[in-house]
């Protein structure tokens, strides 16, 4: 199933700096991940793996921490609920 991993704390400078979003798309496809692809700097990330939510957070918390170092937080979501999101946006245009 495809998700996305929204990934909370990541900063420009400093411990929680991804430093290349390739490299990101690289240690998550060697984790496990299927499919990664990621957007911009932003640490936004979407991928397909048939894991478990809790599975995931673990996995791509984990790997991040252990290959860039940096200690960030993982928000899983999956296509409808970004759907909704976007249909329920306050700022229309």
């Amino acid at each position: 199933m495809k998700k996305v991993a929204l990934l909370r704390g990541v900063t420009p400078v400093g411990q929680n700096r991804i430093p290349k979003m390739t490299y990101l798309v690289e240690i998550l496809t060697e984790a496990g991940l299927e499919n990664v692809k990621t957007y911009i700097q932003s640490g936004n990330i979407v991928f397909e793996t048939d894991l478990a939510d809790n599975a995931i957070c673990t996995l791509i918390h984990d790997t991040i921490k252990e290959k860039i170092g940096a200690d960030l937080s993982v928000v899983l979501k999956e296509q409808p609920q970004l759907t909704t999101a976007i249909i329920e946006n306050p700022f229309d245009e």
